[in-house]
C-alpha cells in the first residue's frame, strides 16, 4: 500500500513536471514562431540573430519565407527589419541584396526627405546624396586643374583623384581604350543652374532621377567624375 502511494506520487510528479514543461514550451518564442509557419533552421536563425523587439515584430506578422535569407545577408542591420520588409514587399523584383543595399543608403525613401547634414569629418569618405546636404558655403581643399590629356578643357578635381584616374587612364590604353573625363568638380552655384536648366526641360519629377540640387551632388566634393571613351556622347561609352 505504501509503494502504491510512492508510485502515485511521483506519477503525479512526473505529470505535472510534463504539464509545466508543455506549458512552459507553448508559451516560448520558439513555438510561436513554430506556429507562424518557421521551420526549425529557420527559428535557429532568428533566435540568434535578432533581438526581443526584432523577434515580436516578426510574431505580430505572418510568415514571411524571406527572413533566414535576409539575415544572412552580408550587410544586415537588424535596426532596419521593417524597412528592409517594406520595401521588399512595395518592390518584390528587387534581390534581397538589392533591398538592404537601397534601405541601407536610404534611397527607398522619397527624394529630398529626410535630409540630413554630411558629417564633414569622413574626409574622402564623405557621403553626398539627396538625402545628405554639403552646405552652400563649403569649400573644397586641394582642387587641381585636370591636363588637357585626361579631360576636356576647364575641368578641376581633388588631386588624390587625379592621380588615381591617371593609373586607371594609362590601364585602359593599354587595353585599348582611350578614356576622358567629361564632368568634374562643380561648385553650388554651378551645380544649382545645372538642376534648374534640366528641370525647365524635363519638369522637376524628371530631373530628379538624372541630375541633383545644390548641395546634393558628389561633383561638388571635388571626389566624383564622370568618365567617357574619347570622341563618344553622353548616351555612349
Amino acid at each position: 500500500m505504501k509503494l502504491r502511494k510512492i508510485l502515485y506520487v511521483l506519477v503525479m510528479i512526473v505529470l505535472i513536471y510534463g504539464s509545466y514543461q508543455y506549458i512552459e514550451y507553448k508559451n516560448s518564442t520558439q513555438y510561436k514562431l513554430k506556429e507562424i509557419g518557421y521551420s526549425k533552421e529557420e527559428i535557429t536563425i532568428i533566435m540568434n540573430n535578432l533581438h526581443e523587439d526584432s523577434i515580436n515584430y516578426l510574431l505580430e506578422n505572418e510568415y514571411n519565407d524571406q527572413i533566414a535569407s535576409l539575415i544572412k545577408e552580408k550587410y544586415f542591420i537588424e535596426d532596419k527589419l521593417e524597412a528592409y520588409l517594406k520595401y521588399h514587399a512595395e518592390n518584390k523584383d528587387k534581390s534581397l541584396s538589392d533591398v538592404v543595399s537601397i534601405v541601407n543608403a536610404g534611397a527607398d525613401k522619397e527624394f529630398y526627405t529626410n535630409i540630413q547634414k554630411t558629417d564633414y569629418s569622413k574626409g574622402n569618405l564623405i557621403l553626398v546624396n539627396k538625402f545628405h546636404k554639403l552646405e552652400e558655403d563649403y569649400v573644397v581643399e586641394d582642387l587641381v586643374p585636370v591636363s588637357l590629356q585626361y579631360a576636356y578643357d576647364g575641368h578641376y578635381i581633388k588631386k588624390e583623384v587625379l592621380e588615381n584616374f591617371i593609373d586607371l587612364w594609362h590601364d585602359a590604353k593599354e587595353n585599348g581604350f582611350t578614356i576622358i573625363i567629361n564632368s568634374s568638380y562643380r561648385d553650388y552655384e554651378y551645380q544649382e543652374q545645372l538642376y534648374e536648366n534640366y528641370s525647365r526641360v524635363h519638369g522637376r519629377t524628371e530631373a530628379d532621377t538624372f541630375s541633383a540640387k545644390p548641395g546634393h551632388s558628389e561633383h561638388q566634393t571635388g571626389l566624383a567624375i564622370d568618365v567617357a571613351a574619347y570622341g563618344s556622347n553622353i548616351d555612349d561609352f
